[in-house]
């Protein structure tokens, strides 16, 4: 019973996490995955600026419950990442009249 607990709380906290990097007007990537285990939480995912990944760091040690944070989050300046041109992909396909959905 311990265990899912357990599990339960590591969810919790990257549902924290997440939220708070959502509000955090520092970072605008759409492209950060956050991971919790045992308090620790892993940042992954693209950024365009340094500056914005230091932010998203900060951001996830200010969470209650964040023990320590393994930031993986790579910085992609003046590229596109493959998520955001999905994104753009879907976006187009879905005002294309032509396109059923």
């Amino acid at each position: 019973m311990q265990t899912i607990m357990e599990k339960g709380s590591d969810k919790q906290l990257r549902d924290a996490v997440l939220r708070q990097i959502e509000w955090s007007p520092e970072i605008a990537s759409e492209d950060i995955s956050v991971g919790a285990k045992d308090g620790t939480v892993n940042l992954t995912g693209f950024v365009h600026s340094y500056p914005e990944k230091v932010a998203a760091e900060k951001t996830a040690k200010s969470v209650y419950g964040v023990l320590a944070v393994a930031n993986d989050i790579e910085v992609k300046a003046g590229t596109r990442t493959d998520p955001e041109i999905a994104r753009d992909i879907v976006h187009a396909l879905k005002i294309d009249l032509t396109v059923p959905d």
